[in-house]
């Protein structure tokens, strides 16, 4: 993405006077671009944050440290669904896992803007949406069908990767990712028909629901800093560091899409338990939309 300049819009933020009064002025420190301990940034891809401004070991500071979202999900859902051992469902475990790899990824691209990381980063994002795919099928599935659909999905993958690094096919890439997401969110409101629970149903929907806003928030802040990034630089020169950071959209787009990906996780293993798992009791642990959601299992028969 070309760079736009802020001058134009610079008068109009600064002018406005609701942004920051002279009294908060100690508050702000002044964005200055640095260099790149890494040397050339070769990727194709560009977000809208001044480079290295923080350290020359990290090209964009908010992006790269907005990642910890991903681990700090990751983390807390491989907890609670080690918590499970009736259930024992490695392909949840893994989808987990997968939060963590993107966050790994996306680190590694953030930091350097090398076009290697920028197919690391972008080729990650299809390993959650992989195996929540592969999760939502499974259990009703025979071995062999099992076999086939995660062999399908693995060698798919790599393919579309392989193709992606190659070519730089940007909107294939993107609407392949597009259609999985599609494909998860049906397979959803299929199972969600053979809940009968009323109780467990609107729990179900209300992680839907979560989910669905909180990826969607996530996606138009991701939109927000590719096409409004003069205006965002803008309006970052004028409250400067640390309230700039709050303007960084790619960033947000990872609290966002992190936050949505969990909360259908969650769902998904909700699913898999109330259809799949007999002799189960299950718990969705909410007290508030400020906290994560998590599941209670426990043995009927051992009570």
């Amino acid at each position: 993405m070309a760079y736009q300049s802020p001058k134009k819009y610079r008068g109009h933020f600064s002018n406005t006077g609701f942004l920051f009064p002279a009294i908060m002025a100690f508050l702000s420190w002044s964005y200055v671009e640095g260099v790149s301990a890494w040397g050339e940034m070769t990727s194709a891809t560009r977000f809208c944050e001044i480079n290295n401004y923080f350290t020359t070991y990290i090209a964009g500071f908010v992006n790269t440290l907005t990642n910890l979202a991903y681990v700090y999900l990751g983390v807390c859902g491989m907890s609670n669904s080690k918590q499970h051992p009736i259930t024992n469902s490695t392909s949840i475990r893994l989808c987990y896992m997968s939060l963590l790899v993107v966050g790994a990824c996306s680190t590694i691209f953030h930091s350097n803007v090398k076009y290697f990381a920028q197919i690391l980063d972008q080729g990650s994002i299809l390993l959650p949406t992989s195996t929540i795919l592969y999760a939502s099928f499974s259990f009703t599935l025979a071995p062999l069908p099992r076999l086939l659909l995660a062999s399908g999905l693995s060698l798919g993958s790599a393919i579309l990767v392989s193709y992606h690094a190659i070519y730089h096919s940007q909107k294939i890439f993107g609407n392949v990712f597009l259609a999985l997401v599609f494909i998860i969110v049906a397979r959803c409101m299929v199972l969600l028909s053979r809940v009968t629970d009323d109780k467990v149903k609107r729990e179900m929907r209300s992680l839907v629901l979560f989910g669905g806003v909180l990826f969607v928030v996530g996606s138009v802040a991701f939109n927000v800093d590719r096409n409004y990034c003069a205006q965002l630089r803008a309006m970052r020169e004028v409250v400067g560091i640390p309230l700039g950071f709050m303007l960084e959209m790619h960033g947000w787009w990872h609290i966002g899409s992190g936050l949505g990906v969990y909360y259908f996780i969650v769902l998904i293993e909700y699913l898999r338990i109330y259809i799949g798992t007999s002799g189960a009791e299950i718990t969705l642990k909410w007290k508030s939309a400020l906290l994560l959601p998590r599941l209670e299992v426990q043995d009927t028969k051992t009570k």
